[in-house]
């Protein structure tokens, strides 16, 4: 009976790893920490509409976008002056690597010089991605006969199918750059700083956000478990292989 429950929990442990670690990799973009200047740190959070295991370049998607302040100096004023959104698309067809697929910017027009950022309010946008981008066409010319300039020509959507099997595309690419104003209490006007972050897409179902950045705790406790629950799989995997050549039955 004990044997039993052994092995009862070590598939259900192996099971809890798949699915964790799945999670943890596939469904939601990292946070970064931004140093930005000494006694200030802000952290950006992105959370994609689209499972990256399942990502599609020609469907449209959102990108929620948050930018918190972690540390301030007492007093200091921050704000979101401007936001620039971009996706990129990356191929192994020159021609058609790093092209636009779409962009967005966002600003505050009048009553004050940007969005304000402090430990009760956080600056949210949302990156609405058009997935058939005017971008994604093919073009092509039909001349008749033989005389000079007499033909058709006609352009047509690019498939998913067609972007990934004959134009080598392996993976998107969005960029996200941040205008920040700061202004410390002896200062009489702002100045301005740029914190930018980057989030590839490999089409393979892996996402790698900012190399260098530190993810937040909660990123790392949640990998950390994903870790732990990994490791009591694979004993008790192995406990299973064990008894499996030992007695020739998984269970008893």
């Amino acid at each position: 009976m004990r044997t039993r429950l052994v092995v009862t929990l070590g598939l259900v442990f192996v099971l809890l790893s798949m699915s964790t670690v799945s999670m943890s990799q596939r469904t939601t973009a990292p946070n970064f920490i931004h140093h930005v200047e000494d006694g200030i740190t802000l952290e950006t959070s992105y959370q994609v509409s689209m499972d990256f295991s399942n990502w599609l370049i020609t469907a449209n998607k959102a990108v929620d976008m948050e930018v918190r302040v972690t540390q301030n100096i007492p007093n200091a004023v921050i704000l979101v002056e401007h936001m620039h959104a971009d996706v990129f698309i990356e191929s192994n067809y020159t021609n058609f690597d790093d092209a636009l697929q779409d962009s967005m910017d966002d600003s505050m027009h009048g009553i004050q010089g940007g969005f304000l950022i402090n430990s009760k309010y956080t600056y949210k946008e949302t990156f609405s991605i058009e997935g058939k981008s005017p971008q994604f066409t093919s073009f092509y010319y039909m001349q008749y006969g033989s005389y000079y300039g007499a033909g058709e020509s006609k352009t047509y959507k690019l498939s998913e199918k067609s972007l990934r099997e004959y134009y080598g595309v392996y993976g998107q690419t969005i960029y996200i750059v941040f205008d920040i104003m700061i202004k410390y209490p002896a200062d009489t006007y702002f100045h301005k700083t740029v914190i930018s972050d980057n989030i590839f897409i490999d089409l393979e179902g892996e996402m790698v956000g900012n190399q260098g950045n530190r993810q937040d705790n909660q990123s790392k406790e949640a990998s950390g478990f994903g870790l732990l629950v990994t490791m009591a799989g694979l004993i008790a995997g192995s406990a299973l292989y064990a008894r499996k050549r030992r007695t020739g039955k998984w269970l008893p």
